[in-house]
């Protein structure tokens, strides 16, 4: 004798675990999104980081333009030790 199936008992609950791997899926997408924007962030400091350091080592003076954030701007003063900046973030122009 063939067995009967529900499909109304598997078709929700086939709805359900593609819904949770939807929800996995579109979880893992934001995680690599933040791991990229993450580590452009890292490769653009980085590459800051070599400019400043190769105008410093033809003895010149490093002037940072268009800082537009408060974070673009600790970074250039604490951590690239930038002493001259102008931008937005600084000052409107006149």
């Amino acid at each position: 004798m063939p067995v009967q199936r529900n499909l109304s008992m598997e078709e929700p609950r086939q709805k359900v675990h593609r819904k949770k791997q939807a929800v996995r899926i579109n979880q893992r997408k934001k995680s690599l999104t933040r791991m990229k924007k993450l580590i452009t962030r890292m490769v653009v400091r980085k590459q800051i980081e070599i400019v400043i350091e190769s105008i410093r080592s033809n003895h010149s003076i490093v002037l940072a333009e268009g800082v537009e954030t408060e974070a673009e701007y600790l970074f250039l003063k604490n951590h690239a030790d930038v002493k001259y900046m102008q931008g937005f973030y600084l000052g409107i122009p006149e």
